[in-house]
């Protein structure tokens, strides 16, 4: 599992976004998202 963070302009920080497999953490790079793994 993932953990994955956006950046959010309206509180001008990173958070949680959701969660996912592995195998989607490419896609989520693409998108944005900053992927900690744990």
């Amino acid at each position: 599992m993932v953990k994955l963070y956006r950046f959010n302009k309206n509180v001008n920080r990173w958070v949680l976004a959701d969660y996912g497999v592995a195998s989607k953490v490419k896609d989520y790079v693409l998108q944005g998202y900053i992927v900690i793994c744990w």
